[in-house]
C-alpha cells in the first residue's frame, strides 16, 4: 500500500513540476512597442522551442533572457547544424552558438562572442557567423591595441619578374600579418577570404598583354592597414632581327667571313654562329663582323639570336662552292626561296637592264612558317621567314607596323602574331629605297577547341529559392534567383538552366505552414534536362540583415555526392545590396567549382591519375573533360607549327588528395597506357 501511494505521490509532483515549468515559459513573453516576443505556442522544452525562443527575444534585444535559452537549447543539442531534423519531416537551421555569440558582442563581451563563434564555425560554416566573428575580432584587436603592423606579402612565383616571352603568367605567395588579414586585391581581382586569417595563401592567373605590366598586389589586416607590393614585368614575344650584309669566303684560308647586324628592342642576351657564341649584355643593337674557321663540306651558316625574354631568331645561310663573294652586294636566293620568287627575281632582273640605272627589282619574302596552315587551335601564329634585296630592304611590316630599326641585304625575321577568334588576316609588306614594294597576305582561322567553350561547362539548373521572410517587413528580395541567373550567365563560368523552364512545384510538409521546394521533382526534371546540378536556396530576410545560402546538388549522384554550398550576409537590407550579393555568390561558386586544366600521369584500367587536387579547390564528385592536341614542332626551332585536337571522353573525381586525384572514367573513347600526358579540364 505504502508502495502505491509512494508513486502516486511522485507521478503527482512530475505532473505538477512539468506543469509549473510550463505555466512559467508560457507567461515568459514580453512585449516591446506592441509587439510580443518569446511567445512559442505549444512550448514543450524541446532544444527546438528553446532555440526558436532564444531567437525572438535576441530580436526584441531581450538579450538576458535570450541567452538562458539559447544556453539550454546547446545544453539539449550541443552543435549548430543545417537542417537538423525536429521530428517527424520537420527541419530547422540550428545556429545556438553563433546566434550567442552575436548576442555577447552586442553586450561587448568580445571574448565570449568570440569563443562562442568560433564554436559555431567549427561545427556548421555561415556568412553570418564570419562576419560577427570578424568584427569581434576587430572591436578585440584595436581595444587591446595589438595591430602593431601592416600585413606583410610575399611574392613566391614569379621567382623573376623582368622578361616573359608567354602571356600566362601565374602569381602564387602569401601574406601574413601580426593579427589578421582581411582583404587582397591582384590587379584589382579580388582573392577569396570569407573569414580573415593569420596567413593566407594566394594563387590567380594573368594573360599579360604585349609591352611592360605592373601587377599591383594589395593586402590589408582587419584594422585597415594596407601594404602593396608591384610586379613589372613586359611581355615581349618579338625576337630580334638578323641583317647579313656580306658573307665572303678565304678560299686560301678555309675561313669564311660574315657581317651582320642584329637587334632587339628590348636588349640582346647572346649570339651563337656555328659554334662561336658571345654574350650581348643587353645591348639592343651590335653590328658583327666575324671570321670563322670553313669546316670541310660545310654547307651553310648557322646563326642563331636570344633577347632576353628567350625569343630566339635563326638564320641558316647557305655557302655556294661556285663564288668567292657569297654574299655582296647582290641579291642571294638562299634556302628559304620558291621557285616562284627566283622567276620574279629574273623577270625583275631583266627590266632593269632595260630602263638603265633605276633601280626595279623587288625585294622578295621568303616564308618559312606557316606552310599553308589555314586552321589553328593556337591563340597565336608563327612567323619565320626572310626578305631580301639586291640592294638592301628599308621596310618590313606585319599588318601595318614596320619590323626594322635599320636597313640590310637579307633581313631574318620571326614573329608572333595574337590571333583572335574566327578569321583572322595577315598582311606582309616589303620595300626597298628605290620604293619597289612587296606584299603577302595570309589567311587563318582560329577554332577554340570544343572542350574549352561555353558549351562544355558544367550545366546547372537553378530552383526557386524558398524564403523565411520576417513578418513585419516588407521583402526586398522578390526575383533574386532571376538576378542571380543574369549574373551568373554574365561571367559564363556555367551553363544555365532558368527557373521557369525546371518549374519545380513547391508542396506542403505534413501540417507545415511553409512552403517548401520538392528537391526529389526538382532533381528528376533537371536530370531530363541534361543539367549536373540543381541550385536550391534560401533567403532568410529580417528588418536589419539578409542571409542567402546556396547548394548545388548532383544529379547523377545526389546522395553520394557532397553538396556544393555557399552563402553571402549582409546587414545593409537595401534592393542594391541584391546585386552585391549575387556577385558574391558567383564569385563563391566559381572558386568551389574551379576552372583548371592539368594532365593524366597514369591509366589504371577504367580509373586515371591526374595532376590537380585539394591544393586547386578539387573536390570529390567533380566531372572532369579528357582531351588531346597533338603538337607538332619544327625540329630545328622547336616552334609548334601545327596541331590536331580530339575529345576522349569524361571522368569522375573519386579520391582528391593534395596534390593529385584519382578519377574514374565516364565516357571511354579508348584511352591506354601510351596516352598518358593526354590533357583534362575541369567541366
Amino acid at each position: 500500500m505504502k508502495f502505491y501511494i509512494s508513486v502516486t505521490l511522485t507521478i503527482f509532483i512530475f505532473i505538477f513540476y512539468c506543469v509549473a515549468c510550463n505555466s512559467v515559459d508560457q507567461s515568459s513573453p514580453k512585449i516591446k512597442n506592441g509587439r510580443v516576443y518569446g511567445e512559442i505556442p505549444h512550448f514543450k522544452h524541446q532544444w527546438y522551442h528553446y532555440y526558436a525562443r532564444g531567437l525572438s527575444f535576441a530580436e526584441g534585444h531581450f538579450f538576458s533572457d535570450a541567452c538562458s535559452d539559447l544556453q539550454t537549447a546547446i545544453h539539449k543539442r550541443t552543435k549548430d547544424q543545417r537542417n537538423a531534423r525536429t521530428y517527424g519531416f520537420h527541419y530547422m537551421d540550428y545556429f545556438p552558438h553563433r546566434e550567442l555569440g552575436i548576442i555577447y558582442y552586442r553586450q561587448k563581451k568580445i571574448k565570449l562572442a568570440i569563443n562562442q563563434l568560433k564554436l559555431s564555425l567549427s561545427s556548421e560554416k555561415s556568412a553570418r557567423a564570419e562576419f560577427y566573428l570578424d568584427l569581434a575580432r576587430k572591436d578585440l584587436i584595436q581595444s587591446d591595441k595589438l595591430d602593431h603592423h601592416p600585413p606583410n606579402i610575399v611574392i613566391t612565383s614569379p621567382k623573376h619578374t623582368d622578361f616573359r616571352n608567354t602571356p600566362d603568367l601565374t602569381i602564387q605567395g602569401y601574406v601574413t600579418d601580426d593579427t589578421f588579414v582581411k582583404k587582397i586585391d591582384i590587379e584589382k581581382r579580388p582573392v577569396r577570404m570569407d573569414l580573415s586569417q593569420k596567413k593566407k595563401t594566394f594563387t590567380m592567373n594573368f594573360s599579360l598583354k604585349p609591352g611592360q605590366n605592373e601587377i599591383l598586389i594589395q593586402a590589408e589586416d582587419i584594422s585597415g592597414k594596407i601594404s602593396h607590393v608591384s610586379l613589372n614585368i613586359t611581355l615581349d614575344r618579338i625576337p630580334p632581327l638578323i641583317a647579313v650584309d656580306q658573307l665572303f669566303e678565304k678560299e686560301a684560308l678555309n675561313k669564311i667571313v660574315i657581317s651582320a647586324n642584329i637587334f632587339d628592342s628590348n636588349g640582346l642576351e647572346r649570339f651563337v654562329i656555328d659554334e662561336y657564341a658571345q654574350n650581348a649584355n643587353g645591348l639592343q643593337q651590335i653590328k658583327i663582323s666575324k671570321t670563322l674557321p670553313l669546316k670541310p663540306n660545310q654547307k651553310q651558316i648557322h646563326i642563331q639570336v636570344y633577347d632576353k625574354a628567350g625569343n630566339c631568331t635563326q638564320a641558316f645561310i647557305p655557302i655556294k662552292d661556285h663564288t668567292k663573294a657569297i654574299f655582296s652586294n647582290q641579291l642571294l636566293a638562299g634556302d628559304f626561296m620558291t621557285d616562284d620568287s627566283r622567276k620574279s627575281i629574273l623577270l625583275s632582273q631583266q627590266s632593269t637592264d632595260n630602263i638603265g640605272n633605276r633601280d626595279s627589282i623587288f625585294p622578295v619574302i621568303n616564308l618559312r612558317f606557316p606552310r599553308e596552315k589555314k586552321v589553328t587551335f593556337l591563340d597565336f601564329m608563327y612567323l619565320e621567314g626572310s626578305v631580301q634585296d639586291n640592294d638592301e630592304v628599308s621596310h618590313l611590316s606585319v599588318n601595318g607596323k614596320n619590323l626594322l630599326p635599320f636597313a640590310g641585304k637579307k633581313i631574318f625575321f620571326n614573329h608572333i602574331i595574337p590571333l583572335k577568334k574566327g578569321k583572322n588576316v595577315i598582311n606582309l609588306s616589303a620595300m626597298d629605297p628605290s620604293g619597289n614594294s612587296t606584299g603577302r597576305t595570309l589567311k587563318v582561322t582560329r577554332q577554340v577547341p570544343g572542350v574549352e567553350q561555353h558549351e562544355a561547362r558544367l550545366k546547372i539548373a537553378i530552383a526557386n529559392f524558398e524564403r523565411d521572410i520576417s513578418a513585419t517587413i516588407l521583402s526586398k528580395c522578390k526575383n533574386f534567383e532571376n538576378l542571380l541567373y543574369i549574373e551568373m550567365k554574365k561571367k559564363q563560368r556555367f551553363t544555365l538552366i532558368h527557373p521557369e523552364k525546371l518549374n519545380v512545384k513547391k508542396r506542403r510538409i505534413n501540417d507545415q505552414e511553409k512552403e517548401k521546394i520538392d528537391e526529389k521533382s526538382a532533381l528528376l526534371t533537371a536530370k531530363t534536362l541534361h543539367a549536373d546540378y540543381v541550385m536550391f536556396g534560401k533567403i532568410t530576410e529580417n528588418q536589419d540583415n539578409m542571409t542567402i545560402y546556396i547548394r548545388l546538388v548532383d544529379t547523377e549522384l545526389p546522395d553520394t555526392i557532397e553538396d556544393i554550398a555557399v552563402g553571402v550576409y549582409t546587414e545593409n537590407v537595401d534592393r542594391d545590396q541584391l546585386f552585391v550579393l549575387a556577385q558574391g555568390l558567383n564569385f563563391k561558386l566559381a572558386d568551389e567549382l574551379p576552372l583548371l586544366k592539368g594532365l593524366i600521369t597514369r591509366i589504371m584500367g577504367d580509373e586515371i591519375l591526374v595532376d590537380i587536387g585539394r591544393k586547386d579547390n578539387i573536390k570529390k564528385g567533380m566531372k572532369l573533360i579528357i582531351y588531346h592536341i597533338e603538337k607538332i614542332k619544327d625540329p630545328k626551332t622547336d616552334i609548334v607549327i601545327w596541331e590536331k585536337f580530339s575529345n576522349n571522353g569524361q571522368a569522375r573525381i573519386e579520391s582528391p588528395q593534395e596534390a593529385f586525384s584519382m578519377a574514374k572514367l565516364m565516357k571511354n573513347k579508348g584511352l591506354s597506357d601510351q596516352k598518358t600526358q593526354q590533357q583534362i579540364i575541369t567541366k
